[in-house]
């Protein structure tokens, strides 16, 4: 039986960089272990491909079993693609590294995993145990598709329909504009006609 997918979704940066190494830690050392063993687990510097990155990004974000956030410093990315996914209603597992730092309103009151990964020793030890942990748990808890590619099919004909509704409705104002355009012109022409009349 082949594996269920996870996409990781977190703000990566380049190499060498303190994100990068925030990122590939808590890959490496909290993620995959939580959930390799009923997951294919991919972040997206992972993936190799010849597809323009963001489109490889919404492919996964739309066709993965589950999608992991680090929602850690609140990056516009990050929410973009959380976002998309939270669209898709489909299963989504947020983490963030503790912080002092406010979780925006709008998620709140979502269950967020914290992790440290920052005291260093045994009490990072233990927080990252205890992080695998709820990660692992949470996603056997979670509803997962057995029809992943007819809920892409779906997806794909509700967007056809959508965009042929938009263009319907693009036409229409667009004729509209027409009409008015041309009352418009049939005033300024009556008038100007009016006012050439000796009376």
């Amino acid at each position: 039986m082949s594996k269920k997918t996870c996409f990781v979704v977190s703000a990566i940066g380049e190499e060498e960089t303190e994100i990068r190494k925030h990122a590939d830690t808590v890959l490496e050392h909290i993620i995959k272990p939580a959930l390799e063993s009923e997951f294919d687990v991919k972040q997206v510097d992972e993936i190799y491909h010849s597809d323009k990155i963001d489109e490889k990004i919404f492919g996964l974000l739309t066709n993965s079993d589950l999608v992991l956030v680090d929602i850690t410093d609140n990056n516009p990315n990050v929410f973009l693609e959380l976002g998309y996914r939270i669209a898709l209603n489909k299963p989504i597992i947020y983490i963030r590294q503790e912080t002092p730092e406010n979780i925006p309103f709008d998620i709140r009151t979502i269950n967020i995993i914290s992790y440290n990964i920052k005291d260093g020793g045994e009490k990072t030890l233990r927080n990252v145990k205890i992080a695998k942990e709820r990660i692992s748990n949470t996603a056997n808890h979670l509803k997962y598709s057995p029809h992943n590619d007819l809920k892409k099919e779906s997806l794909e004909e509700r967007l056809y329909h959508d965009i042929l509704e938009i263009k319907v409705t693009v036409n229409n104002i667009f004729n509209d504009l027409n009409k008015f355009h041309l009352m418009i012109r049939r005033i300024i022409t009556t008038h100007s006609k009016e006012k050439l009349l000796p009376w």
